[in-house]
């Protein structure tokens, strides 16, 4: 789920000030789209599961390790497979348990 649970525009609208709040959330750039994800060691695949992914939806990562940069800047890391609320990360066979990322999921 996401990290954050910001306000939403309830189904049927909403009165002026929670519409207010809700567009100057989006104009500070606080839209759920963001999550933290650890590759599985020992294989060459690790599955994100979280509900905005799309197949459609454009997948990036920013290491928040030093064995998550090494990853990373190898270039052997994509998202290999997308549908609905998943994607299969592709990645190298790594004993590492800690490489992780922010992942940020547009779309």
């Amino acid at each position: 789920m996401p990290p954050f649970n910001y306000p939403s525009v309830r189904e049927g609208g909403a009165d002026p000030r929670e519409m207010a709040r809700v567009v100057n959330r989006l104009n500070s750039g606080k839209i759920n789209c963001t999550t933290n994800i650890t590759l599985t060691s020992g294989t060459v695949s690790t599955v994100l599961s979280y509900p905005i992914i799309t197949s459609e939806s454009f997948i990036d990562f920013q290491p928040l390790t030093a064995n998550a940069e090494v990853e990373w800047a190898s270039g052997s890391m994509f998202c290999g497979s997308q549908t609905n609320e998943s994607a299969t990360i592709t990645h190298a066979n790594a004993g590492s348990g800690d490489r992780s990322f922010r992942v940020l999921i547009i779309g």
